[in-house]
Protein backbone atom coordinates (compact mmCIF):
# COMPACT_ATOMS: atom_id res chain seq x y z
CA UNK A 1 0.00 0.00 0.00
CA UNK A 2 1.43 3.44 -1.21
CA UNK A 3 0.83 6.08 2.04
CA UNK A 4 1.64 9.69 1.75
CA UNK A 5 3.94 10.12 4.63
CA UNK A 6 4.10 13.93 6.54
CA UNK A 7 7.26 16.13 6.27
CA UNK A 8 10.56 15.87 7.88
CA UNK A 9 10.41 18.22 10.21
CA UNK A 10 12.81 21.22 10.80
CA UNK A 11 13.87 19.20 14.07
CA UNK A 12 14.81 16.29 11.77
CA UNK A 13 16.82 18.58 9.95
CA UNK A 14 18.70 20.14 13.05
CA UNK A 15 19.70 17.21 14.63
CA UNK A 16 21.53 15.56 11.66
CA UNK A 17 23.84 18.37 12.35
CA UNK A 18 27.42 17.64 14.00
CA UNK A 19 27.22 19.16 17.18
CA UNK A 20 30.68 20.29 16.80
CA UNK A 21 29.64 22.55 13.99
CA UNK A 22 29.98 26.21 14.53
CA UNK A 23 26.29 26.27 14.23
CA UNK A 24 25.38 24.51 17.11
CA UNK A 25 28.64 25.74 18.89
CA UNK A 26 26.97 29.18 18.43
CA UNK A 27 23.63 28.19 19.59
CA UNK A 28 24.83 26.85 22.41
CA UNK A 29 26.94 30.32 22.74
CA UNK A 30 23.82 32.05 23.09
CA UNK A 31 21.94 29.32 25.59
CA UNK A 32 24.91 30.01 27.95
CA UNK A 33 24.51 33.79 27.32
CA UNK A 34 20.80 33.67 27.89
CA UNK A 35 20.94 31.85 31.00
CA UNK A 36 23.23 35.04 32.72
CA UNK A 37 22.47 38.12 33.72
CA UNK A 38 23.08 40.71 30.47
CA UNK A 39 26.64 41.86 30.35
CA UNK A 40 27.17 44.34 27.20
CA UNK A 41 31.14 43.19 26.93
CA UNK A 42 30.10 39.59 26.43
CA UNK A 43 27.24 40.28 23.95
CA UNK A 44 29.55 42.22 22.22
CA UNK A 45 31.85 38.81 21.69
CA UNK A 46 28.83 36.75 20.68
CA UNK A 47 28.12 39.19 18.04
CA UNK A 48 24.63 41.72 17.93
CA UNK A 49 24.80 41.42 13.63
CA UNK A 50 25.60 37.51 12.74
CA UNK A 51 25.80 35.95 8.99
CA UNK A 52 25.19 32.81 8.14
CA UNK A 53 26.90 31.88 4.48
CA UNK A 54 25.83 28.71 2.73
CA UNK A 55 24.79 28.35 -0.67
CA UNK A 56 20.93 26.99 0.41
CA UNK A 57 19.78 30.19 1.97
CA UNK A 58 16.09 28.37 2.41
CA UNK A 59 17.70 25.51 4.24
CA UNK A 60 19.66 27.81 6.85
CA UNK A 61 16.20 30.17 7.31
CA UNK A 62 14.06 27.14 8.11
CA UNK A 63 16.52 25.75 10.74
CA UNK A 64 16.25 29.76 12.70
CA UNK A 65 12.94 29.40 14.54
CA UNK A 66 14.99 26.14 16.09
CA UNK A 67 18.31 27.99 16.66
CA UNK A 68 16.32 30.19 19.01
CA UNK A 69 14.48 27.75 20.75
CA UNK A 70 17.22 26.33 21.12
CA UNK A 71 18.79 28.72 22.99
CA UNK A 72 16.01 30.20 24.70
CA UNK A 73 15.40 33.63 22.81
CA UNK A 74 12.63 34.88 21.42
CA UNK A 75 12.61 34.69 17.19
CA UNK A 76 11.20 37.18 15.06
CA UNK A 77 11.13 37.37 11.29
CA UNK A 78 11.29 40.35 8.80
CA UNK A 79 10.05 39.61 5.46
CA UNK A 80 12.85 41.06 2.79
CA UNK A 81 10.45 43.30 1.09
CA UNK A 82 9.88 44.54 4.71
CA UNK A 83 13.47 44.95 5.77
CA UNK A 84 13.84 48.53 4.44
CA UNK A 85 10.05 50.16 4.27
CA UNK A 86 9.40 48.60 7.48
CA UNK A 87 12.19 49.70 9.37
CA UNK A 88 10.85 52.07 11.26
CA UNK A 89 7.97 49.70 12.63
CA UNK A 90 10.28 46.74 13.26
CA UNK A 91 13.71 48.64 14.34
CA UNK A 92 12.15 49.86 17.75
CA UNK A 93 10.86 46.33 18.61
CA UNK A 94 14.69 44.81 18.49
CA UNK A 95 15.17 46.59 21.85
CA UNK A 96 14.13 44.82 24.31
CA UNK A 97 15.25 43.20 27.51
CA UNK A 98 14.26 39.95 26.42
CA UNK A 99 17.05 37.37 24.50
CA UNK A 100 15.47 37.57 20.97
CA UNK A 101 16.96 36.58 17.73
CA UNK A 102 15.95 38.71 13.89
CA UNK A 103 16.06 36.92 11.41
CA UNK A 104 16.25 39.38 8.17
CA UNK A 105 15.52 37.67 4.68
CA UNK A 106 18.50 38.48 2.31
CA UNK A 107 17.43 40.76 -0.51
CA UNK A 108 18.14 43.99 -2.01
CA UNK A 109 18.60 45.65 1.89
CA UNK A 110 22.16 43.84 1.84
CA UNK A 111 23.78 45.77 -0.86
CA UNK A 112 25.57 44.22 -3.76
CA UNK A 113 29.26 45.22 -3.72
CA UNK A 114 32.14 42.75 -3.24
CA UNK A 115 34.16 43.33 -0.08
CA UNK A 116 37.22 42.01 -1.52
CA UNK A 117 37.42 43.21 -5.34
CA UNK A 118 34.62 45.48 -5.36
CA UNK A 119 32.90 43.67 -8.35
CA UNK A 120 29.03 44.20 -8.62
CA UNK A 121 27.76 40.56 -7.41
CA UNK A 122 23.75 39.65 -8.22
CA UNK A 123 21.41 39.58 -4.78
CA UNK A 124 17.34 38.96 -4.57
CA UNK A 125 15.61 42.34 -5.55
CA UNK A 126 12.10 43.66 -7.14
CA UNK A 127 10.29 46.58 -5.64
CA UNK A 128 12.30 46.49 -2.22
CA UNK A 129 13.38 50.13 -2.56
CA UNK A 130 15.68 52.35 -4.98
CA UNK A 131 19.68 52.15 -4.88
CA UNK A 132 19.00 55.38 -2.31
CA UNK A 133 17.11 53.35 0.11
CA UNK A 134 19.40 51.18 0.56
CA UNK A 135 22.34 52.90 1.43
CA UNK A 136 20.24 55.22 3.65
CA UNK A 137 18.58 51.89 5.23
CA UNK A 138 22.41 50.34 5.89
CA UNK A 139 23.21 53.71 7.26
CA UNK A 140 20.56 54.15 9.49
CA UNK A 141 21.15 49.62 10.51
CA UNK A 142 24.52 50.56 11.45
CA UNK A 143 23.88 53.22 13.99
CA UNK A 144 21.03 51.31 15.48
CA UNK A 145 23.60 48.29 15.79
CA UNK A 146 26.62 50.76 17.30
CA UNK A 147 24.48 52.19 19.62
CA UNK A 148 20.51 51.49 20.77
CA UNK A 149 21.34 47.38 19.87
CA UNK A 150 24.25 46.54 21.73
CA UNK A 151 22.69 47.52 25.00
CA UNK A 152 20.01 44.73 24.45
CA UNK A 153 20.23 40.75 24.39
CA UNK A 154 19.66 40.54 20.84
CA UNK A 155 20.90 39.61 17.28
CA UNK A 156 20.19 40.32 14.19
CA UNK A 157 21.24 37.31 11.43
CA UNK A 158 20.93 36.94 7.78
CA UNK A 159 22.07 34.54 5.86
CA UNK A 160 24.08 34.68 2.09
CA UNK A 161 25.23 32.37 -0.48
CA UNK A 162 28.42 34.52 -0.54
CA UNK A 163 29.73 37.25 1.82
CA UNK A 164 30.56 40.13 -1.56
CA UNK A 165 26.46 39.87 -1.52
CA UNK A 166 27.06 42.13 1.96
CA UNK A 167 27.84 45.62 1.36
CA UNK A 168 31.67 46.70 2.73
CA UNK A 169 29.75 49.23 5.13
CA UNK A 170 27.93 46.60 6.96
CA UNK A 171 30.94 44.10 7.34
CA UNK A 172 32.51 45.75 10.09
CA UNK A 173 33.83 45.62 13.90
CA UNK A 174 30.32 46.24 15.99
CA UNK A 175 28.18 45.66 13.01
CA UNK A 176 27.70 42.18 11.18
CA UNK A 177 30.78 41.43 12.56
CA UNK A 178 30.23 37.68 12.87
CA UNK A 179 30.55 34.99 10.11
CA UNK A 180 29.87 31.06 10.02
CA UNK A 181 30.22 29.60 6.97
CA UNK A 182 27.54 26.74 7.06
CA UNK A 183 29.21 23.09 5.79
CA UNK A 184 27.71 21.89 2.15
CA UNK A 185 25.56 19.30 2.33
CA UNK A 186 26.97 15.80 1.20
CA UNK A 187 25.01 13.88 -1.39
CA UNK A 188 23.96 10.64 0.43
CA UNK A 189 22.61 13.27 3.55
CA UNK A 190 20.79 15.42 1.02
CA UNK A 191 19.65 12.47 -0.59
CA UNK A 192 18.39 10.77 2.95
CA UNK A 193 16.79 13.85 4.27
CA UNK A 194 14.69 13.62 0.55
CA UNK A 195 13.89 10.26 1.22
CA UNK A 196 12.32 11.31 4.14
CA UNK A 197 10.24 13.74 3.36
CA UNK A 198 9.37 12.20 0.35
CA UNK A 199 8.09 9.07 2.82
CA UNK A 200 10.54 5.85 2.26
CA UNK A 201 7.73 3.80 2.27
CA UNK A 202 6.67 5.54 -1.10
CA UNK A 203 9.67 5.02 -3.22
CA UNK A 204 11.82 1.50 -4.44
CA UNK A 205 14.66 0.10 -4.50
CA UNK A 206 15.95 2.19 -7.36
CA UNK A 207 16.05 5.39 -4.87
CA UNK A 208 16.48 3.70 -1.72
CA UNK A 209 19.59 1.75 -2.74
CA UNK A 210 21.34 4.77 -4.51
CA UNK A 211 21.63 7.31 -2.49
CA UNK A 212 24.95 9.00 -3.50
CA UNK A 213 23.75 8.98 -7.40
CA UNK A 214 20.41 10.39 -6.00
CA UNK A 215 22.17 13.05 -3.57
CA UNK A 216 24.25 14.22 -6.73
CA UNK A 217 21.43 14.16 -8.95
CA UNK A 218 19.49 16.71 -6.63
CA UNK A 219 21.89 18.95 -5.51
CA UNK A 220 22.56 19.85 -9.26
CA UNK A 221 19.03 20.14 -11.11
CA UNK A 222 17.32 20.89 -7.60
CA UNK A 223 19.92 23.14 -5.48
CA UNK A 224 17.55 24.64 -2.52
CA UNK A 225 15.45 22.58 -0.35
CA UNK A 226 12.97 24.62 -1.17
CA UNK A 227 12.48 23.02 -4.76
CA UNK A 228 13.32 19.80 -3.39
CA UNK A 229 10.44 19.87 -1.07
CA UNK A 230 8.34 20.75 -4.32
CA UNK A 231 9.79 17.59 -5.95
CA UNK A 232 9.52 15.12 -2.77
CA UNK A 233 5.30 16.43 -2.77
CA UNK A 234 5.48 15.89 -6.67
CA UNK A 235 6.62 12.34 -6.03
CA UNK A 236 3.95 11.68 -2.71
CA UNK A 237 1.15 12.75 -4.83
CA UNK A 238 2.37 10.38 -8.09
CA UNK A 239 2.74 7.64 -5.72
CA UNK A 240 -0.55 8.44 -3.89
CA UNK A 241 -2.24 8.75 -7.66
CA UNK A 242 -0.76 5.90 -8.97
CA UNK A 243 -0.86 3.42 -6.37
CA UNK A 244 2.50 2.24 -7.03
CA UNK A 245 6.48 3.10 -5.41
CA UNK A 246 8.38 5.58 -7.27
CA UNK A 247 11.30 5.24 -8.88
CA UNK A 248 14.14 6.60 -10.14
CA UNK A 249 12.77 7.60 -14.27
CA UNK A 250 9.92 9.53 -12.19
CA UNK A 251 12.40 11.52 -10.51
CA UNK A 252 14.87 11.69 -13.33
CA UNK A 253 12.25 13.13 -15.50
CA UNK A 254 11.04 15.32 -12.74
CA UNK A 255 14.83 16.91 -12.29
CA UNK A 256 15.32 17.29 -15.58
CA UNK A 257 11.49 18.62 -16.21
CA UNK A 258 10.52 20.07 -13.56
CA UNK A 259 7.43 19.49 -11.37
CA UNK A 260 4.92 21.28 -13.29
CA UNK A 261 2.56 18.56 -14.88
CA UNK A 262 2.35 18.90 -18.04
CA UNK A 263 1.57 17.18 -21.18
CA UNK A 264 4.36 16.31 -23.98
CA UNK A 265 3.65 18.58 -26.97
CA UNK A 266 2.80 17.20 -30.33
CA UNK A 267 5.62 15.75 -32.39
CA UNK A 268 6.71 16.14 -36.38
CA UNK A 269 7.84 12.59 -37.06
CA UNK A 270 10.91 14.52 -38.90
CA UNK A 271 11.40 16.32 -36.50
CA UNK A 272 11.29 13.71 -33.65
CA UNK A 273 13.99 11.95 -36.13
CA UNK A 274 16.37 15.09 -35.54
CA UNK A 275 16.22 15.39 -31.60
CA UNK A 276 16.66 11.81 -31.27
CA UNK A 277 20.10 12.22 -33.28
CA UNK A 278 21.07 15.13 -31.83
CA UNK A 279 20.75 14.14 -28.23
CA UNK A 280 22.29 10.43 -29.20
CA UNK A 281 24.90 12.45 -30.27
CA UNK A 282 25.61 13.85 -26.88
CA UNK A 283 25.11 10.62 -25.06
CA UNK A 284 27.62 8.45 -27.82
CA UNK A 285 30.11 11.10 -26.68
CA UNK A 286 29.80 11.17 -23.34
CA UNK A 287 30.18 7.91 -22.84
CA UNK A 288 32.72 6.96 -25.68
CA UNK A 289 34.67 10.43 -24.92
CA UNK A 290 35.36 8.54 -21.29
CA UNK A 291 35.77 5.19 -21.86
CA UNK A 292 32.54 4.09 -20.36
CA UNK A 293 33.10 6.13 -16.87
CA UNK A 294 30.67 9.00 -17.51
CA UNK A 295 27.16 7.23 -18.76
CA UNK A 296 24.69 9.70 -18.69
CA UNK A 297 21.91 9.24 -15.92
CA UNK A 298 19.07 10.23 -18.37
CA UNK A 299 18.56 10.85 -22.00
CA UNK A 300 14.74 11.85 -23.25
CA UNK A 301 13.27 13.63 -26.27
CA UNK A 302 10.32 14.50 -25.22
CA UNK A 303 9.36 17.55 -26.24
CA UNK A 304 7.78 20.19 -23.86
CA UNK A 305 7.29 23.68 -24.12
CA UNK A 306 10.79 24.95 -23.87
CA UNK A 307 13.06 21.69 -24.41
CA UNK A 308 13.21 19.23 -27.31
CA UNK A 309 15.07 17.01 -25.93
CA UNK A 310 17.44 17.02 -22.47
CA UNK A 311 20.55 14.73 -21.33
CA UNK A 312 21.51 14.72 -17.94
CA UNK A 313 25.36 13.99 -17.41
CA UNK A 314 26.43 11.16 -15.09
CA UNK A 315 26.32 12.15 -11.19
CA UNK A 316 29.95 11.13 -11.15
CA UNK A 317 30.82 13.88 -14.00
CA UNK A 318 28.20 16.34 -11.84
CA UNK A 319 29.96 15.87 -8.96
CA UNK A 320 33.29 16.75 -10.45
CA UNK A 321 32.45 19.70 -12.30
CA UNK A 322 30.68 21.31 -9.15
CA UNK A 323 33.86 20.40 -7.11
CA UNK A 324 37.56 20.70 -8.35
CA UNK A 325 37.57 19.95 -12.45
CA UNK A 326 40.33 18.86 -14.24
CA UNK A 327 41.57 19.69 -17.62
CA UNK A 328 40.38 16.29 -18.88
CA UNK A 329 37.27 17.24 -17.28
CA UNK A 330 36.51 20.64 -19.05
CA UNK A 331 37.84 19.10 -22.26
CA UNK A 332 35.14 16.30 -22.30
CA UNK A 333 32.37 18.61 -21.24
CA UNK A 334 33.24 20.95 -24.23
CA UNK A 335 33.40 17.29 -26.52
CA UNK A 336 29.68 16.39 -24.77
CA UNK A 337 28.26 19.54 -25.52
CA UNK A 338 29.33 19.87 -29.11
CA UNK A 339 28.11 16.68 -30.26
CA UNK A 340 24.64 17.07 -31.31
CA UNK A 341 25.26 19.39 -33.60
CA UNK A 342 28.19 16.79 -35.18
CA UNK A 343 26.11 13.92 -35.00
CA UNK A 344 23.47 16.19 -36.59
CA UNK A 345 25.73 16.74 -39.69
CA UNK A 346 26.97 12.81 -39.55
CA UNK A 347 23.24 11.79 -40.63
CA UNK A 348 21.86 14.87 -41.96
CA UNK A 349 24.84 16.35 -43.50
CA UNK A 350 25.78 20.11 -43.48
CA UNK A 351 22.29 21.44 -44.56
CA UNK A 352 20.33 19.69 -42.59
CA UNK A 353 21.53 20.56 -39.16
CA UNK A 354 19.01 23.03 -37.52
CA UNK A 355 19.51 26.27 -36.80
CA UNK A 356 18.70 27.21 -33.21
CA UNK A 357 19.11 23.58 -31.61
CA UNK A 358 21.91 23.42 -30.54
CA UNK A 359 22.57 27.29 -29.03
CA UNK A 360 22.53 26.54 -25.30
CA UNK A 361 25.19 23.51 -25.87
CA UNK A 362 27.31 26.15 -28.12
CA UNK A 363 27.30 28.71 -25.60
CA UNK A 364 28.21 26.30 -23.06
CA UNK A 365 31.23 25.21 -24.67
CA UNK A 366 32.52 28.57 -25.40
CA UNK A 367 32.12 29.57 -21.85
CA UNK A 368 33.98 26.75 -20.86
CA UNK A 369 36.32 27.14 -23.20
CA UNK A 370 36.99 31.24 -22.56
CA UNK A 371 37.14 30.08 -18.71
CA UNK A 372 39.95 28.01 -19.24
CA UNK A 373 42.06 30.04 -21.64
CA UNK A 374 41.26 33.61 -20.00
CA UNK A 375 40.29 33.16 -16.08
CA UNK A 376 42.72 29.74 -15.58
CA UNK A 377 45.70 30.26 -17.48
CA UNK A 378 44.97 26.83 -19.60
CA UNK A 379 46.78 26.35 -23.15
CA UNK A 380 44.71 25.28 -25.82
CA UNK A 381 48.14 23.03 -26.82
CA UNK A 382 46.52 20.14 -24.13
CA UNK A 383 48.43 17.42 -25.99
CA UNK A 384 51.96 19.22 -26.24
CA UNK A 385 54.00 19.08 -23.25
CA UNK A 386 56.41 21.99 -23.78
CA UNK A 387 53.24 23.99 -24.77
CA UNK A 388 51.44 23.89 -21.44
CA UNK A 389 52.89 26.91 -20.03
CA UNK A 390 52.28 28.74 -22.68
CA UNK A 391 49.08 30.89 -21.83
CA UNK A 392 49.71 31.67 -18.32
CA UNK A 393 48.47 35.30 -18.46
CA UNK A 394 44.89 35.51 -17.04
CA UNK A 395 42.25 38.38 -17.10
CA UNK A 396 41.01 40.19 -14.19
CA UNK A 397 38.32 41.87 -15.78
CA UNK A 398 37.01 42.00 -19.38
CA UNK A 399 38.63 45.96 -19.63
CA UNK A 400 41.69 44.07 -20.53
CA UNK A 401 41.64 44.09 -24.29
CA UNK A 402 44.15 42.88 -25.13
CA UNK A 403 44.06 39.42 -23.52
CA UNK A 404 40.47 39.80 -24.23
CA UNK A 405 41.22 39.51 -28.61
CA UNK A 406 44.05 36.77 -27.66
CA UNK A 407 41.25 35.09 -26.34
CA UNK A 408 38.87 35.17 -28.88
CA UNK A 409 41.61 33.42 -31.40
CA UNK A 410 42.24 30.57 -28.84
CA UNK A 411 38.49 29.61 -28.30
CA UNK A 412 37.72 30.03 -31.78
CA UNK A 413 40.88 27.54 -33.05
CA UNK A 414 40.00 25.67 -29.90
CA UNK A 415 36.33 24.87 -30.67
CA UNK A 416 36.88 23.94 -34.66
CA UNK A 417 39.66 21.56 -33.47
CA UNK A 418 37.39 20.13 -30.92
CA UNK A 419 34.47 19.73 -33.21
CA UNK A 420 36.66 17.97 -35.84
CA UNK A 421 37.70 15.29 -32.86
CA UNK A 422 33.98 14.75 -31.83
CA UNK A 423 33.07 14.32 -35.70
CA UNK A 424 35.53 11.65 -36.34
CA UNK A 425 34.31 9.94 -32.69
CA UNK A 426 31.24 9.90 -34.22
CA UNK A 427 31.93 8.75 -37.31
CA UNK A 428 33.71 5.56 -36.05
CA UNK A 429 30.66 4.65 -33.96
CA UNK A 430 27.91 5.34 -36.50
CA UNK A 431 26.12 2.21 -36.25
CA UNK A 432 26.17 2.96 -32.02
CA UNK A 433 24.97 6.33 -33.09
CA UNK A 434 22.04 5.14 -35.08
CA UNK A 435 21.15 1.83 -32.44
CA UNK A 436 20.73 5.12 -29.69
CA UNK A 437 18.46 7.18 -32.00
CA UNK A 438 16.46 4.15 -33.07
CA UNK A 439 15.75 3.62 -29.30
CA UNK A 440 14.70 7.32 -28.54
CA UNK A 441 12.63 7.25 -30.72
CA UNK A 442 10.62 4.47 -30.26
CA UNK A 443 10.79 4.84 -26.39
CA UNK A 444 11.22 8.45 -26.00
CA UNK A 445 13.61 8.17 -22.40
CA UNK A 446 16.58 6.38 -21.60
CA UNK A 447 17.65 6.11 -18.38
CA UNK A 448 21.50 5.11 -17.45
CA UNK A 449 20.67 1.19 -17.30
CA UNK A 450 19.39 1.33 -20.83
CA UNK A 451 22.57 3.17 -22.11
CA UNK A 452 25.04 0.55 -20.83
CA UNK A 453 22.76 -2.18 -21.88
CA UNK A 454 23.24 -0.53 -25.86
CA UNK A 455 26.44 -0.59 -25.01
CA UNK A 456 27.01 -4.02 -23.83
CA UNK A 457 25.32 -5.09 -27.07
CA UNK A 458 27.67 -3.51 -29.61
CA UNK A 459 30.60 -5.25 -28.39
CA UNK A 460 32.86 -2.66 -30.06
CA UNK A 461 32.18 0.63 -28.20
CA UNK A 462 31.29 -1.42 -24.81
CA UNK A 463 32.09 1.12 -22.16
CA UNK A 464 34.48 0.13 -19.72
CA UNK A 465 32.52 0.53 -16.31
Amino acid sequence: KTTVSSQATVRDDWELIPEESSIKSLTRELKKQCQQPFDRNRWMLTGHGIIIEHQDCDAVQQLMPRIAESAGMAFHFIPRQDVISGADQWLPTTLVDTPSLFFLEPGFWTGNHSIDDDQKTDVIGDSEGTQQDGVAFRLQLALHLEDDLSKHPVVLVTTLKELKSLDISLRRHGLFDRRIKFPVTAPVECAEAFLRLAGKENCDETLLDHTYRLGVILQDSFDDKRRRDLLAQALQRLAWRTGRKVNIADLIQRAIYGTTEEDPMPQDVTQIKRHAIHEAGHTLISVKNSAGVHIPEYCSVQTLSDSHGVVLPSASHILKMNDDPDVGDMLHSIRVSLAGRAAEQVVLGAMGISVRGSRGDLMHATHLAYSMFSKWGISPSLSVGEKVGSNLPVSKNKQEQGLSARTDSMVRQFLEDQYKVVLSQIEESRHLLDVLTSQLISQSILLKEDIKAIFSQCSNDRPDA
